[in-house]
């Protein structure tokens, strides 16, 4: 479910409006059923006045939370609870969306200080549109998508307010954003104070030994395994954290390191590890990284010395 969550949900919308992205991502059956709407039901419902089921905000908190407004953006429990009721009967039949009236909450809610009828069977998808469009929303999806492509330690405020101003301007239009993002000056900031992601560190490292991402390579799968990030197989709705003080925990440089160790004593490489320093760290490398490439006792060592070097390992 999770693979085809990208593949449906995800991919197809990448390149159009934030709002048909969350609304496609909130529908899918992998989410609904990840968190538990597919049992959520209206108390005041056909079936929830039959049987012993009830709301649940798990998924109608998550969007609130992790999607759109952010903690801090305005909304409180009793919105949790509202919004949940708006997506009870969005359900899963037969592997698909579904959306079932009998369990749907049939009086009229609240949501936002905004009312939305009882005999309105499209609320549910209006409650989101309205707040994919929502300043808290601007504020909270830029900001996290200026950290991520900023390299700075801090976010930085003239880079969050002018994605913010686009992402409002533009009603979500997100390739309005990604261009946006690709213009801002602190995206192409030289200076590596942020540690790669695992993913990107991966990637980052079967580039440098020449490992072609095809389906007969275990690499790609496998390296994540190692460093606890298996795809698809999160335990958290959040996801796996692009955070620092996660990533750069003992316990995964040590794993990066042996990655490292492993990959320059079995695969070949195009450049000498000297020309391969220049090539993909360049003016970056320090004289200590340097020094201890020139200093190896064979190529291995030299190029272990490179992938397991501080500047490799940032962003």
């Amino acid at each position: 479910l999770a693979f085809n969550f990208e593949k449906e949900a995800i991919r197809p919308n990448i390149f159009g409006k934030f709002e048909d992205l969350l609304l496609n991502v909130v529908a899918h059956p992998a989410m609904l059923i990840y968190l538990d709407n597919i049992n959520s039901t209206g108390p005041n419902s056909t079936i929830g006045k039959r049987k012993s089921v009830g709301l649940n905000e798990n998924l109608a908190r998550e969007i609130l939370e992790l999607h759109t407004l952010g903690v801090g953006g305005g909304y409180k429990q009793k919105d949790v609870i509202a919004l949940a009721k708006l997506i009870t009967g969005w359900t899963v039949s037969g592997g698909e969306f579904q959306f079932n009236p009998e369990m749907h909450e049939p009086t009229d809610v609240e949501f936002l200080g905004v009312v939305y009828k009882k005999d309105d069977n499209l609320r549910g998808i209006k409650a989101l549109r309205y707040i994919a469009q929502h300043p808290s929303t601007a504020h909270f999806v830029s900001k996290k998508l200026v950290r991520h492509f900023c390299p700075g330690k801090e976010v930085p405020e003239n880079a969050h307010k002018t994605i913010r101003a686009v992402l409002l301007n533009s009603k979500g239009d997100l390739q309005q954003i990604y261009q946006a993002i690709a213009n801002l000056k602190e995206a192409w900031d030289t200076k590596r104070f942020r540690v790669k992601n695992n993913q990107d560190f991966i990637i980052a490292l079967g580039k440098a030994v020449n490992i072609k991402p095809n389906i007969k390579s275990d690499y790609y799968f496998n390296s994540y395994k190692s460093l606890g990030e298996e795809p698809f197989n999160t335990t958290s709705p959040q996801g796996y954290l692009d955070d620092d003080n996660v990533i750069a925990s003992g316990e995964i440089m040590k794993s990066r390191i042996e990655m490292a160790i492993l990959l320059a004593k079995n695969f070949s490489f195009n450049f000498k590890p000297a020309d391969l320093a220049r090539e993909i760290i360049g003016e970056m490398l320090s004289g200590k990284t340097k020094n201890a490439i020139f200093s190896a006792r064979n190529d291995w060592q030299a190029y272990s010395f490179l992938l397991a070097s501080p500047e490799f390992q940032k962003r």
